[in-house]
């Protein structure tokens, strides 16, 4: 679930930091019909197609190379394609332009916008003014051709010299109308409504916003995949759930945070006297008992503490670890390791020199050779240990290797009965269905469950001595 989360925030992470940063600044510009614009001033009086058309025609205006030279002299600097990225729009079918610019930092996205602004402004009004000039310059020059016209008309006599005066006085009257009219024609171009000013953040998705999303996306993601993994491993999550096994749950084993969460340890000590209650009623002594796991689960402690309850009711215990795959009973007990059960079926210690007693219980540890002892528990040693000390103890309880694997099934060849361990919430249906397929064929009987809760926090992780159990009054045995 961590592993989802840390990888989609990862990638995210990746992207921003190779994303190279990008500023935009926008100027909005007010155009003015003038002549030889698009937007001129015969248009503005038309449809609202044409002043559609005509404002478009506008916006494409400015993306011109005409007026990028201009802007690029205004700004210093040559714009667009080398410094950046710029777009026109016409806002909502008015005569107003937005000028926006990009570029890598703010100063340069805001000069570019208004230089841009001021630019194409300019471009119109030259254009205008120069259009203008032009049309009075013409219109000057037939004004004083029609005068003259007129004045060669008035030398002459009869009917047609005063047809021709007629005609020439109307054209020059005309001429000198159109001129006054031109002369008064506007050739402002607009202003700038809203000046380009610096952005104050970069474009696009802010890096902690995309992080944030990046979060929370990978959290759901990790906990869909997680509920998907807990769905297809078919999981049992409660003591109902443990009916496939047709086997007593004879206690479930909450779980503490730490030593000194004396209430729950109460509840510890409680389930742990129904499970010694569920072992006393089921397993008539005396009686040679294996404790396996399936699955991964802290059975490690499980056997401790079961033995050490036994103990607390007066039964005389000892306690074997025959698990060549954990860190070893001696480590949760305070006890030396070494000599243990693979020096004893090695045949290089007796019995009584490497058994312990601590917290009321006999403990025989691992020993020096705890890869050796996978081999030595299979062979005839461990059945004439078991035989040997049976009688001297109410019950031996071994610390077996997890259900499934050769070494427990030695064990459980030596045993009479077998208490599994299996963990609400992480045990599938069908790891439990193999190791009683797997007991049947080996014709073992399964006394019972004992469930490991998930469900409270972190495992079991203190040594019982210390954790899990007052200190017992130590029981006597007589040692093999």
């Amino acid at each position: 679930m961590l592993l989802t989360l840390a990888l989609v925030v990862g990638l995210a992470a990746g992207y921003a930091a190779t994303q190279e940063s990008s500023y935009t600044a926008r100027s909005v510009v007010l155009l003015k019909p003038v002549p030889g614009s698009p937007l001129s001033p015969e248009v503005a009086t038309t449809s609202g197609t044409q002043n559609t058309i005509a404002m478009q025609t506008e916006a494409r205006t400015v993306t011109t190379p005409a007026v990028a030279a201009l802007a690029s002299e205004d700004a210093g600097r040559p714009l667009r394609d080398e410094d950046g990225e710029l777009a026109v729009r016409v806002l909502d079918a008015t005569q107003t332009l937005e000028i926006a610019y990009t570029s890598d930092t703010p100063e340069n996205a805001r000069s570019g916008a208004q230089a841009f602004a001021d630019s194409f402004l300019a471009y119109r009004g030259t254009a205008a003014t120069e259009l203008q000039e032009s049309r009075i310059e013409g219109l000057t020059s037939q004004a004083e051709s029609a005068q003259q016209s007129l004045r060669d008309a008035a030398d002459g006599v009869g009917g047609f010299a005063q047809q021709q005066v007629q005609l020439f006085t109307d054209r020059l009257a005309q001429l000198n109308a159109n001129l006054s009219a031109e002369q008064v024609v506007s050739t402002d171009p607009g202003t700038v409504l809203n000046p380009a000013e610096e952005p104050t953040a970069p474009d696009g998705v802010p890096s902690w916003l995309l992080l944030a999303l990046a979060a929370v996306v990978g959290a759901v993601l990790a906990v869909l995949a997680a509920l998907l993994r807990e769905w297809r491993q078919d999981v049992v999550r409660s003591e109902e759930d443990f009916s496939v096994s047709g086997l007593p749950v004879f206690a479930s084993i909450p779980r503490v945070r730490h030593k000194h969460d004396e209430e729950g340890l109460a509840h510890v000590r409680e389930a742990f006297r129904q499970l010694r209650a569920g072992v006393v009623a089921n397993c008539a002594r005396p009686h040679v008992l294996v404790v396996s796991g399936v699955g991964k689960n802290p059975r490690s402690l499980v056997v401790p503490n079961l033995g050490i309850s036994l103990a607390d009711a007066g039964y005389s215990v000892l306690v074997v670890d025959a698990d060549a795959y954990a860190d070893g009973l001696h480590t949760a007990l305070g006890v030396e390791g070494r000599p243990g059960l693979s020096d004893i079926l090695g045949r290089n210690e007796l019995f009584y020199d490497a058994v312990r007693s601590v917290h009321g219980i006999d403990v025989l540890p691992i020993g020096h050779d705890p890869a050796g002892i996978r081999d030595l528990q299979g062979g005839p040693a461990l059945r004439e240990l078991v035989d040997r000390v049976r009688s001297d103890y109410d019950y031996v309880i071994f610390n077996a290797a997890p259900s499934g694997t050769a070494d427990s099934d030695a064990a459980m060849s030596a045993a009479e009965s077998v208490l599994l361990v299996v963990v609400d919430g992480q045990t599938t249906r069908a790891q439990i269905e193999a190791a009683l397929d797997r007991q049947r064929h080996l014709g073992i009987v399964a006394a019972g469950l004992v469930n490991v809760r998930r469900d409270a926090g972190m495992a079991l992780a203190l040594p019982p001595t210390e954790a899990l159990v007052d200190e017992p009054t130590p029981a006597t045995h007589a040692n093999a």
